[in-house]
């Protein structure tokens, strides 16, 4: 019982040591989500890449230490492109984290989401594009940040751990926030998917902290509902334990406000 309460002081004492340094460090707080997402896009070319001289000048036009972020930023690069000698990033997932790290209201962030992941301009979400939303949310939060995290601070055997239990549970969150969002429709609009973040365990989007140190004190949990369900682990958390991932009250977000 003991080992069990103790879990989540240590992810929450791994968050407060290394990953909220390490992210104010990075200093995308300093701009707005919009400014990112405006930058990344225009930069961009027809394939939605933008080329490593671009970059430079984006962070440049940002105030951002090149030296610093661009560790991050490679998490992102089109692996394709390094055959041909060539250096190319995702502009749509930089965007991405740009809304998700940058400055600016729920409702704004949401905004700026729904646009980003409407691949055909239908002013609709379909389910292929609020998959691919949640795919990249997830992984920025339970992959690529406590990757960079291992990374900087040179591989430390708890932060390792703790890097490995988040990665274990990505799929599950991102089924648990699917079924949230998309519920019984095709394809829904801006208004109803502001709505559907009434909901506090949608609000966990733009919580990493709390999504990792969740994921860190149910992977192991989950991890045995995969092997009941022969390796399957969709509908995991939707099914047992999604009141595990609501915030908890004394998480700083922003209420919605639907006329922001």
């Amino acid at each position: 019982m003991g080992c069990t309460d103790a879990r989540p002081r240590e992810g929450i004492t791994i968050e407060k040591i290394y990953f909220e340094k390490a992210i104010k460090k990075l200093g995308l707080n300093n701009n707005s989500a919009r400014e990112y997402d405006n930058h990344f896009h225009r930069y961009a070319n027809q394939r939605s890449q933008i080329p490593d001289i671009k970059i430079k000048k984006i962070c440049s036009e940002l105030n951002l230490n090149p030296e610093i972020i661009e560790s991050l930023f490679d998490y992102f690069v089109d692996q394709e492109g390094l055959k041909y000698n060539k250096k190319y990033y995702f502009s749509r997932k930089l965007s991405t984290i740009g809304i998700l790290f940058g400055s600016g209201t729920i409702v704004e962030k949401l905004k700026l989401l729904f646009g980003n992941y409407d691949l055909d301009t239908s002013r609709l979400l379909s389910k292929f594009e609020i998959r691919e939303m949640l795919k990249d949310v997830v992984k920025i939060h339970l992959v690529i940040i406590p990757k960079y995290i291992e990374d900087v601070t040179g591989y430390i055997p708890d932060i390792s751990l703790y890097a490995k239990k988040c990665f274990s549970c990505k799929d599950e969150v991102v089924e648990l926030f699917y079924d949230l969002i998309i519920e019984s429709n095709e394809s829904i609009m801006l208004k109803q998917f502001i709505r559907k973040f009434l909901s506090p365990i949608l609000l966990g989007i733009f919580d990493g902290a709390y999504l990792r140190e969740s994921a860190f004190k149910f992977s192991d949990e989950i991890q045995k509902l995969k092997e009941l369900n022969n390796g399957s682990g969709n509908q995991v958390l939707s099914h047992r334990n999604s009141l595990a991932f609501i915030p908890e009250p004394h998480r700083k977000l922003q209420t919605l406000n639907q006329n922001s």
